[in-house]
């Protein structure tokens, strides 16, 4: 997908030319990681439901993290690094706002299981995954993730070297 497209399947949130740079990239990353998993219609439909507004880029002295996905605010934040970093961090928020979805009953669910106990199993998921794309990317997340790797190893198909899920 392009960024014009993007714009015009989009363009009732109205987003900015940087947000839409980035979305489009991430889309496309998606896409090319997961796409038999995660369709990108199911992909717009999450974006549309759980981001409201533009990035907005912090500078040092506001947090200390480097990215965050507000469910809550439907917001990205990201610090300000360099682009290739920025693009990183925006991947792996990005995957959190997608992976969290209203369900018909009205319930929203966050993260790859179905209730907050598994926050650090959704980090470390998010992680994973972002690390698929960004092998080099900053390593948060890895005594967590080395567990989710070994349950991975013992309890999922694995097609490519990439795990099978479903979103």
């Amino acid at each position: 997908m392009n960024k014009e497209e993007l714009k015009q399947k989009l363009e009732s949130k109205k987003f900015n030319d940087t947000t839409i740079e980035f979305l489009t990239n991430a889309i496309n990353d998606v896409e090319e990681l997961y796409g038999e998993y995660i369709s990108e219609e199911t992909i717009l439909e999450r974006i549309k439901q759980n981001l409201n507004c533009d990035i907005e880029f912090m500078d040092d002295s506001e947090n200390r993290t480097v990215g965050e996905y507000f469910s809550d605010l439907k917001s990205i934040k990201l610090k300000k690094r360099t682009p290739e970093e920025e693009h990183q961090t925006f991947l792996h928020e990005f995957l959190h706002c997608i992976s969290t979805h209203k369900m018909p009953n009205g319930k929203v669910f966050i993260g790859f299981k179905n209730n907050r106990v598994e926050a650090g199993i959704n980090e470390a998921m998010t992680q994973y995954l972002t690390e698929q794309k960004y092998p080099k990317s900053n390593k948060s997340y890895q005594e967590i993730k080395n567990i989710l790797q070994k349950n991975i190893r013992n309890n999922t198909k694995r097609r490519d070297d990439k795990i099978i899920f479903i979103w």
